[in-house]
């Protein structure tokens, strides 16, 4: 990584998919033999994360944004860069069919959705530092 690399802000993101066996799966890009991913985007200034994320998404993954709902944002720090981490899903309404779609044309572009366990490396090297507070004390 270059010095300049190094300054760049980014953000991940992930899509936690629950299967016919009530099992969480995420997704994640393979980088390696056992070795896994994020997705992972510049965080630009003329943008907030999410919508850098959500951008994200709709190009690189050609996701209907609309389908997927913000789960969960925490603020991680992977291999010491510090980043906004968001979680999202499906939303209740998507057909099998369209999600079934959606998982094979990830899969052409190197995304896959694995369970925790086959993530441990992946996990290990992600530090939760914060959780935002999105709902201010009243």
């Amino acid at each position: 990584m270059n010095k300049g690399d190094a300054s760049m802000r980014q953000v991940a993101g992930t899509i936690l998919m629950i299967d016919a066996v009530k099992e969480p799966h995420f997704l994640v890009a393979q980088k390696g033999a056992d070795q896994y991913r994020l997705l992972l985007t510049a965080d630009t200034a003329d943008h907030t994360p999410l919508a850098n994320i959500l951008q994200t998404i709709k190009t690189k993954l050609s996701l209907d944004v609309s389908d997927l709902r913000l789960s969960e944002l925490t603020n991680v720090s992977v291999e010491a860069r510090n980043m906004s981490l968001f979680i999202f899903e499906w939303a209740n309404r998507l057909a099998p069919t369209k999600q079934q779609a959606y998982i094979e044309q990830l899969a052409t572009q190197g995304y896959f959705f694995k369970a925790p366990r086959e993530l441990r490396g992946l996990l290990d090297r992600i530090e939760v530092t914060g959780v935002p507070n999105l709902n201010p004390s009243k």
